[in-house]
């Protein structure tokens, strides 16, 4: 069988084609057997030309398929490569019989390497059929009910057979003791589940086994094998010599008698035996009005007792029966007359509580006693997550031996360590065997929140201080529920963030800042619920100036008749004109003026001494500061006077004083008082001059260092950053604090910022 197409290749016209030339395909296999497919293929072509073979090589596949699956195929496809017009071989498969029935085989061969197009073979079919190989029966569940008993009892011999090719048993049995087989039959009667089981069995009678034990084995067979399976020989039955049956225990109750009036608790008294050789009674069981059967004690001689207070007046029965483990004997009545005792239970309330509580809880209740019954022995209350009774603390009038009574009772009940939620106090009063009814609470534990607090505040509101001057703002906290407390500093609403101490605002006021601040912290514990507390300061800025002091004290004492030259220098903002008073031991000086100042003093004496010299700057606001120097002086031999008195001159005055020339006096005053009042209009303008232009320092006397203030070599003023070291200062009207040596800012989140304006100040209000 052939096929393939012509063509028109290399001038030639053309055909190839591939041809099954013959196969074999088995007709018939078993399911598990596998068989061999032999197939012989040719692949030609009807021109071809051997000088130019590489133009037809080609590969040919040869496919063996199962259509309908119940076969595998193994070696599927088989392919052969780089082939040849005039190739012929033979191909060889296997198959397996995978399941039984009507398969179909399909074989398949083609080029499938293309030179002018595919070629396949016509479809080549042989039908197969898998044949599934019989099977032994088998037996299973093989058994003999009962597995003892006596000569009347009729034992059961029962096996299941089944047979996966549906053939009935040809023969099936069981062998008792070896001895010749006893036929089986069908259970049901009817054998229609041979396939999945179908149970057979025969009854022998005790008589016909005989006395002792016994064993069997079953056996059977289809037409063609010996069943597999439960073929063992098993144990049993074992027949036993007849024993008479068993007779029940016989019981008597002696108290009470019938036709009895019972009232409150009472013995339930009574005997029982047993008839059967050798046996013994083993329990005795009472019951009342047909309620629950109760063990009592003893068997031989029994009792039980019996409240019967709670009991309604009228007849009741009184049930009794005995057992010897095997049988029960009839139950016996005995009717009675109960007058009733009324017995009440103690009872037990809340009546103080909260139904919402934080922390501790105080709860507190009554109990009383029930009638015929003793005083309340004990009040408890089951709390949930406690898991157990915790017994309440007596607060009652006093009982007969001076114990407190249960009349009253309380309880405190932690709450801190509960977690939010609605718990259960149940209560309940014991009094003897009596017991309250259980009452009940529903407390809502909650959490509540506690606002943190502020407990100290520096410095005292309301606060002042002068321009360029620094303050520290201080506080301490506390927070109820041991959270973590943030701190949000602001000045004038502006945030502010403290970086050396989150408890401390140190604050440096600007040269632009004099007039009313507002300094707030807001502390905060995270809950939007109670969750800050703000403290405010007043912050009054005055306006203020700077004073450098340039002056270079000598080491150790100054020697009389030298010089000690003090200067500083002053900046304003403001521009204004500036006054020096100097004084030496608080004397004025009036040869004082300006900035630098000549001390010099003239001891008549080798004694040494102190001095202080003292510096008040008061600008044009009335604004003033006082500096203040210590000044030793080493003093000399004293000089008499004509009139044998000891002369000074103090507090540089540059000429001598002559006592006995007052002529000479009064000239050298005049010529003085000229020169003085020269001098003091020269260091006024020199002093203007450093106000004004704060660029150039004021001259130094010889000998002084210039000034090193570099904030006083600038022509204009820019605000100063918050974190920039001053000069000291001195604030006579505004109160002395002590600073820090640095100014930090503050900043709130972001969260929650007040409506502050923007900072112009770097870290100024």
């Amino acid at each position: 069988m052939t096929s393939g197409n012509a063509c028109s290749c290399h001038g030639t016209s053309y055909t190839e084609f591939v041809r099954i030339d013959n196969y074999s395909i088995p007709s018939q296999i078993l399911v598990g057997q596998m068989l061999p497919i032999r197939v012989n293929v040719t692949m030609n072509s009807t021109a071809y030309y051997p000088a130019k073979s590489s133009y037809w090589i080609s590969d040919l596949t040869v496919t063996i398929t199962s259509v309908n699956g119940h076969n595998t195929v193994k070696g599927s496809p088989q392919t052969s490569q780089n082939l040849l017009p005039e190739y012929t071989k033979e191909y060889r498969f296997n198959i397996t019989g995978s399941s039984a029935g009507q398969d179909t085989i399909k074989i398949e061969a083609k080029i499938t390497t293309d030179h002018i197009g595919n070629y396949v073979t016509e479809t080549i079919q042989g039908n197969v059929l898998v044949i599934k190989p019989k099977e032994p029966p088998v037996l299973f569940n093989g058994k003999v009910t009962p597995l003892k008993g006596f000569n009347q009892t009729v034992f059961t011999f029962s096996v299941t057979y089944s047979d996966g090719d549906g053939d009935l048993p040809a023969s099936i049995a069981v062998m008792i003791d070896g001895k010749a087989p006893r036929v089986l039959t069908v259970t049901d009667g009817n054998p229609n589940n041979i396939l999945s089981g179908e149970d057979y069995s025969t009854k022998v009678n005790g008589t016909n086994l005989g006395i002792g034990n016994h064993d069997f084995k079953f056996t059977a067979a289809d037409n063609l094998f010996a069943a597999t399976g439960d073929n063992i020989t098993h144990q049993g039955p074992r027949v036993d010599i007849y024993i008479p049956p068993n007779k029940p225990p016989t019981v008597v109750v002696t108290s009470p008698k019938s036709g009895s009036r019972l009232q409150g608790i009472v013995n339930i008294t009574g005997t029982a035996t047993d008839p059967d050789v050798g046996d013994k009674v083993q329990s005795v069981e009472v019951n009342f009005d047909n309620s629950t059967w109760v063990t009592a004690n003893g068997t031989a001689k029994w009792y039980q007792p019996w409240d019967c207070s709670n009991m309604t007046t009228g007849p009741h029965a009184i049930f009794a029966r005995a057992t010897d483990g095997n049988n029960y004997s009839k139950p016996v009545a005995t009717y009675v007359h109960v007058d009733r005792i009324i017995r009440v239970p103690p009872t037990v309330n809340f009546t103080g509580y909260h139904y919402t509580v934080e922390d501790l809880m105080q709860v507190s209740g009554t109990s009383a006693r029930g009638n015929n019954s003793g005083p309340v022995e004990k009040v408890a209350i089951w709390a949930d997550l406690l898991h157990t009774w915790v017994t309440m603390d007596r607060k009652g009038p006093p009982l007969d031996n001076g114990t407190p009574s249960f009349d009253s009772w309380s309880w405190v009940w932690n709450t801190s360590q509960v977690d939010p939620g609605v718990y259960t106090l149940s209560a309940k009063a014991w009094s003897g065997s009596f017991i309250s009814a259980i009452v009940d609470l529903d407390v809502t534990v909650i959490k509540i929140n506690h606002r943190p607090a502020i407990t100290t505040t520096e410095p005292a509101d309301p606060v002042s201080m002068y321009e360029g001057g620094i303050k520290a703002f201080k506080v301490t906290t506390v927070d109820r529920d041991s959270e973590p407390l943030t701190n949000h500093w602001a000045i004038d609403n502006v945030p502010k963030q403290s970086l050396i101490d989150p408890m401390t605002l140190t604050y440096k006021a600007s040269y632009s800042s004099a007039g009313t601040h507002v300094v707030t912290i807001m502390v905060s514990d995270g809950h939007d619920v109670n969750g800050t507390v703000n403290y405010t300061w007043h912050l009054t800025v005055l306006k203020g100036f700077i004073i450098t002091d340039n002056t270079v004290l000598a080491t150790g004492p100054i020697d009389s008749g030298k010089a000690q030259a003090f200067n500083i220098s002053v900046f304003d903002p403001d521009g204004g004109k500036m006054s020096y008073a100097w004084s030496v031991d608080g004397q004025k000086d009036a040869t004082g003026v300006g900035p630098s100042y000549r001390f010099l003093y003239e001891a008549q004496s080798a004694q040494q001494t102190k001095h202080t010299v003292s510096l008040t700057v008061q600008n044009s606001q009335g604004q003033s500061k006082e500096l203040t120097w210590v000044v030793d002086v080493k003093g000399k031999a004293p000089v008499s006077n004509p009139d044998g008195n000891n002369g000074n001159k103090a507090s540089g005055l540059d000429a001598q004083v002559i006592p006995w020339l007052m002529v000479v006096l009064v000239i050298i005053a005049v010529v003085f008082v000229i020169y003085m009042g020269v001098r003091r209009a020269k260091r006024t303008d020199e002093g203007t001059t450093v106000q004004t232009d704060a660029s150039v320092p004021p001259p130094a006397p010889e000998g002084v260092p210039p000034m090193q203030d570099p904030t006083m070599m600038q022509t204009s003023y820019a605000p100063e950053p918050a974190m920039e070291q001053t000069p000291p200062i001195q604030e006579p009207t505004a109160p002395q604090e002590k600073t820090q040596d640095q100014g930090q800012d503050d900043q709130f989140p972001t969260q929650t910022p007040p409506e502050w304006p923007p900072d112009e100040g770097g870290g100024a209000p």
